[in-house]
């Protein structure tokens, strides 16, 4: 098992929000309940491996929400019929 430097770590991080257009604060809130989790990890912070891990899982478990399906009602065969 390889471990993960702190640029690494940030890189992957940086990947994920751009991948999944996921604004930083909510993927630290979601991944440590701390919004400024990425504005940290950009100034320098280190995460200890069992945090650097629940991030990993995170990122590896993460199934972007599916847009609700568009449905679209066939056209009413009378509706194009001039009133005469």
């Amino acid at each position: 098992m390889k471990i993960m430097t702190d640029a690494e770590l940030l890189a992957k991080v940086e990947a994920f929000l751009k991948r999944t257009k996921m604004p930083a604060t909510r993927f630290g809130r979601e991944t440590m309940a701390d919004g400024s989790l990425v504005t940290h990890l950009r100034a320098g912070r280190s995460l200890s491996l069992a945090n650097a891990g629940k991030v990993v899982d995170f990122m590896v478990a993460y199934r972007a929400p599916v847009a609700a399906k568009r449905t679209r009602k066939p056209a009413d065969a009378t509706s194009d019929r001039v009133a005469a």
